[in-house]
């Protein structure tokens, strides 16, 4: 989005030294002035510091910077620029600098001398939801939408289904507004529209199903710096004890008070009066001690799994290492929603455990006014985020990983390798919903994990993303050293473990034919159920992804867990969506989950045990054993390739290339024959055909 940029020059007029003033610019004014400091540094000469603050009677503007200038000899500017962000309407803002004038106090200081240069940029924003509280409700319910963009030149109304509801602002505030949820609403995306723009959309769920996100005030750190909910805990009830009535109860043990719930645990979200750590673990001690209650979650910040790159290759290697562009190009020459020579594909939905989607980002450029609408047939229901928060961006090259157009990775379009825009017009459709915790700032909480991956699943998601996991103190690498990524003590981290394994075993019986792709990790340890989860848990229904280098020869990603139980490895170097190279299982994950929506959208028959055959009996080989430093065998990157499995011919030659050995190998993702295998999974079948017609697809 360009903006116009205006400079407003302003004299500084009547303003007393040591008292503060003012200076209008039209709309603007600087005043308010906060002596921060008075320094002499000759005998008539004095340096004063002072911050001031801005304030707004117009249109919001955006990048506001102001420079002070001055024509007297006498009156020197010794630093003289202030910035103060974007400024809304009726907003004040304190500058997040300083000024500094040096006077000579044998002459009278002339104000008409100084002058406040103000620059800012001005246009409308796209219309933006940031964050919606709660996003489950019944009709009745308020519900609070943050948003950015707001013109002030017409009403806004929220858009949820086909209801148009009108909006109420809030004291004080141009970027929230409230509604009220009406009579028939049903689940469905919602956005905003203001005249002809409309935001991005969002899912708000009708239920009265609802788990809060920790406050800052409702946490604290554990020994090892990692961020724990001290004040909010989820009690998994045993079957034949799962109702609100015996929840109160053992709520009511210890002065909690159910505020949430967790279905996909049988789980209800307690407020408890805890204060400090050893507080926290005998509340959840003594819940844990009724025969009602199968285990309490201590509600943890689950991170991503990516890691820190210093330097910039070519990215050309990714995708050539997974036959991405291969892959893309077999697909729109096989399938077509339109040739009846052809394969005809069908409407897929995906989900993505992340915060939401930056849609600044270039990845995301053709999605009309950025989010707006489906770009080439894909919709993303997403939150708007910041993508220059560590936290944040994390989730927008996930999901560009998924969705981006196919660009070609540098600098100048800053695109990644996302699959399913290079499906061009060839594909039924994607629906693709990225939910995590609410509120702003990035962090994942693991029961609003649970709770958004039950309410994708619900909503038709196929195959979801889970780019996320932890590990407990004392994983080792192959050398002996302690891992230190995603580390929790022994006692939360086994909480953890058994609300996600109760999690995946709801899953495969609950949604049999949905896939969860789970990031093996970055902590160059083995994924065993000891040390890590939710990569460790054995189920049909979850696939295990490590990550490779791109270089030739093709080895496990230095930073990469490993083990039998890891299924497949991917390319997990990639330019992220901020244009900075970025490396972690984070990344491998999400061109699996996009391949397999891929596959799903061929043949929607396909379980997820099969869909795990096909991935690696379609895969390609790499190097597949995990040494120490003295040469000795640790383990193997994924479960070996083998003819007894079917994944490889008789003869150890691989299916996908009859050139190549893969018995005994490591299994590397062949987007190209995954999806030449979804396709040969069809023979035989009968796929009915009807006429086209023209439907609102919608997750």
């Amino acid at each position: 989005m360009k903006y116009l940029l205006r400079t407003i020059s302003v004299f500084c007029v009547g303003i007393l030294l040591l008292s503060t003033g003012t200076a209008s610019a039209q709309d603007l004014t600087i005043g308010n002035y906060s002596l921060v400091s008075k320094t002499r540094v000759s005998r008539t000469e004095y340096n004063y510091t002072y911050q001031a603050d801005i304030t707004n009677s117009g249109s919001d503007v955006q990048n506001v910077t102001a420079t002070l200038t001055s024509n007297s000899s006498h009156t020197i500017v010794v630093a003289g620029t202030l910035n103060f962000g974007d400024v809304a309407l009726g907003a004040a803002v304190t500058s997040s600098d300083t000024f500094t004038i040096k006077q000579n106090r044998r002459y009278a200081l002339d104000w008409s001398d100084l002058a406040w240069d103000i620059q800012y940029e001005s246009g409308v924003q796209p219309l933006r939801i940031k964050d919606i509280t709660p996003d489950a409700g019944l009709p009745g319910d308020i519900v609070t939408v943050t948003f950015s963009g707001n013109s002030n030149s017409e009403p806004l109304q929220a858009v949820l289904g086909s209801q148009v509801l009108d909006t109420a602002p809030v004291a004080g505030r141009t970027d929230v507004v409230t509604f009220q949820v009406a009579a028939g609403a049903k689940s469905a995306p919602l956005y905003l529209r203001q005249g002809d723009r409309s935001s991005n959309s969002v899912w708000f769920s009708v239920s009265d199903i609802s788990v809060l996100t920790p406050a800052p005030e409702d946490t604290l750190t554990d020994e090892s710096g990692r961020e724990i909910a001290v004040k909010l805990v989820v009690i998994s009830m045993k079957e034949g004890f799962d109702d609100i009535e015996e929840a109160e109860r053992v709520a009511n043990l210890q002065g909690g008070v159910v505020v949430g719930q967790v279905p996909l645990i049988a789980g209800y979200q307690v407020r408890i009066p805890a204060e400090t750590l050893d507080q926290l673990k005998s509340i959840v001690q003594i819940f844990e001690a009724d025969p009602a209650v199968d285990f309490v979650l201590v509600d943890l910040s689950v991170d991503s799994e990516a890691v820190d790159w210093s330097s910039e290759p070519g990215i050309s290697g990714q995708r050539a290492s997974n036959k991405v562009e291969e892959g893309a190009v077999l697909y729109t020459e096989e399938v077509s929603p339109t040739d009846p020579s052809k394969k005809r594909p069908l409407f897929t939905s995906i989900g993505i455990v992340e915060h939401g989607v930056d849609f600044d980002a270039a990845d995301f450029d053709g999605y009309a006014e950025k989010g707006t609408a489906r770009s080439n047939n894909v919709a993303i229901y997403a939150r708007d985020i910041d993508g220059s928060v560590t936290e944040e961006k994390h989730g927008t090259t996930v999901a560009g990983m998924v969705a981006s157009e196919l660009g070609d990775g540098n600098e100048t379009t800053g695109k990644n390798g996302g699959l399913l825009q290079a499906l061009q017009g060839s594909h039924g459709g994607f629906n693709i919903s990225v939910r995590g915790s609410g509120g702003i700032g990035g962090k994942s909480w693991a029961s609003s994990v649970l709770k958004k991956t039950e309410e994708m699943l619900k909503n038709g998601a196929g195959v979801i993303n889970w780019s996320f996991g932890i590990h407990k103190d004392g994983a080792t690498t192959p050398n002996g050293d302690t891992v230190t990524e995603n580390v929790y003590g022994e006692f939360f981290f086994n909480r953890a473990q058994k609300a996600f394994e109760k999690g995946v075993k709801k899953i495969e019986s609950n949604y049999p034919e949905s896939v969860i792709v789970a990031t093996a990790g970055n902590g160059n340890t083995i994924v065993t159920e000891e040390f890590r989860t939710p990569s460790s848990i054995v189920s049909d229904s979850m696939i295990v992804v490590a990550a490779h280098d791109p270089s030739i020869p093709i080895s496990r990603s230095s930073f990469s867990n490993y083990g039998a139980r890891v299924d497949i490895a991917a390319c997990g170097l990639v330019r992220q969506s901020n244009g900075i190279m970025g490396q972690g299982t984070s990344f491998a994950a999400p061109l699996v989950t996009s391949t397999i929506a891929a596959m799903q959208s061929i043949n929607p028959d396909l379980t997820p045990k099969s869909i795990r055959h096909l991935l690696r009996k379609s895969a390609l080989p790499f190097y597949p054993d995990v040494s120490n430093t003295n040469g000795d065998l640790v383990s193997w990157v994924t479960k070996k390739l083998s003819e007894s499995d079917g994944e490889v011919k008789e003869d150890g030659k691989c299916f996908c290339d009859n050139s190549l050995n893969c018995e005994g190998k490591g299994a590397r993702l062949n987007v190209k024959g995954a999806i030449q295998a979804a396709i040969d999974s069809l023979e035989g079948k009968t796929v009915p055909k009807g006429d086209l017609v023209e439907v609102e697809l919608k997750f």
